[in-house]
């Protein structure tokens, strides 16, 4: 199967996500599938340390973690997330965060993968926020509104 992992950052960047998208793409080629990572750049200070990217590809995308905190406009990097994709004719088309689910939805008519969705973040159920992009989301977006009430003593 071609799958591809499309979200803003990969490692060496360091967090859960890129953690969990790394591991998915390393076990997904091992088990015999083709991973293609689009992410975005890789920041100057981040260069300099190195990564074992080894049975899969990485594409980085210039304007990627841009688009993806609203910076910069999503038109503009439309265009680039389908090129970096439709060569490669995925089977499975992985997002990660909401951005990058936002972006793949524009270009998804025109390929004919399937969509996985996830989201990793750290919810503050006393404030109904989420941490992470969306500072000013209520909990009802994300998750249903009497489980974030009954949380106790987070």
């Amino acid at each position: 199967m071609k799958i591809v992992i499309f979200a803003h950052s990969f490692p060496p960047i360091i967090g859960g996500g890129q953690t969990y998208q790394y591991y998915l793409a390393k076990f997904l080629s091992d088990f015999g599938h083709q991973v293609k990572v689009v992410t975005g750049t890789i920041p100057a200070d981040y260069e300099n340390k190195s990564f074992p990217y080894e049975g899969f590809e990485v594409v980085s995308l210039e304007g990627f973690k841009e688009v993806s905190k609203l910076k910069i406009a999503l038109d503009s990097f439309i265009e680039k997330a389908y090129q970096a994709i439709a060569p490669f004719d995925p089977d499975i088309v992985y997002t990660q965060g909401f951005s990058p689910c936002l972006i793949y939805s524009l270009i998804q008519a025109s390929l004919s993968a399937k969509h996985v969705f996830t989201y990793h973040s750290t919810p503050i159920p006393e404030d109904k926020k989420i941490v992470g992009i969306f500072k000013e989301c209520q909990e009802s977006l994300l998750v249903d509104t009497h489980s974030m009430n009954e949380v106790d003593g987070i």
